[in-house]
């Protein structure tokens, strides 16, 4: 994907996203499988869990709404927690993706979500290649609805999913078919406020589809489930590590480094 040389495609600076909706299902994972896709220096965990996103994001900075779904792994970095995000899907002609594509090079595929409420349950439908590959659903409206201070605990657990620091795999190929960028990015999210959330029992059902490896990637049981609506800030994406930059360097300097400098950085983005 390319621009012009005038556009400013992307937005500078943070991004305000106002009544983003929430559909998240928690699952146990193989440590194995969670270990392979996770890129070093991040390291698993130990929850030996990964969480199937489902999120409508609607008209951020007048960029067109849009519904996305992620494949989340809570991981490590330097001994601070952050959420990767290994798979990513979302309509890739709505301009707010575009511009995030740009920016933080997503690893989106394409595909169209969508989130259903039919009476007391909550649905969430990825669809690529025109096929159903996920389906997710949990009861809604009768496990701890949010308004204001009450239902402290939902809140919580709501506020302490969206804590970690938001980390993407930023890829970019030259001409040449060589990586012209290789870094992870983070950003964060501030100016958290919660409008409305449930937590419950959640089922989920999947597709194998050659467009859509999530369909395959190992779930061993679904812990549960959180539907919740919020106010929130995405900050300015920064570079949290530079594979290009760290290779050209001997690997003790680098481990050095890590080991005095990691914690400031991370707090500076926090």
């Amino acid at each position: 994907m390319s621009f012009p040389n005038m556009l400013q495609f992307a937005p500078r600076g943070a991004v305000r996203c106002r009544g983003r909706e929430y559909m998240v299902v928690v699952c146990e994972s193989d440590p194995a499988a969670i270990r392979a896709a996770l890129p070093l220096p991040l390291e698993p965990d130990g929850s030996n869990t990964v969480r199937l996103r489902f999120m409508a994001t609607r008209d951020p900075n007048r960029a067109g709404s849009y519904v996305e779904t992620d494949l989340v792994i809570p991981a490590t970095f330097g001994g601070a927690p952050v959420d990767f995000t290994a798979q990513r899907y979302a309509d890739e002609e709505i301009p707010a993706v575009a511009a995030a594509a740009d920016v933080a090079a997503w690893p989106r595929r394409p595909g169209k979500t969508r989130l259903l409420f039919m009476r007391a349950t909550a649905a969430a439908v990825l669809e690529v290649g025109g096929q159903a590959a996920v389906l997710a659903e949990m009861g809604h409206g009768k496990y701890g609805l949010v308004s204001g201070a009450t239902c402290a605990s939902t809140a919580g657990a709501v506020r302490r999913l969206l804590a970690p620091l938001q980390v993407n795999l930023k890829r970019l190929s030259a001409a040449n078919g060589r990586a012209a960028v290789a870094q992870l990015v983070a950003c964060g999210i501030e100016n958290l406020r919660v409008h409305a959330a449930w937590s419950g029992a959640a089922r989920l059902h999947r597709s194998p589809a050659c467009l859509a490896p999530i369909g395959t990637f190992p779930l061993l049981r679904v812990i549960g489930g959180f539907n919740f609506v919020a106010d929130v800030t995405l900050a300015r994406t920064q570079v949290l590590f530079d594979y290009k930059r760290e290779a050209r360097r001997p690997i003790r300097a680098v481990l050095a480094d890590l080991a005095a400098d990691l914690s400031p950085r991370l707090q500076e983005m926090v």
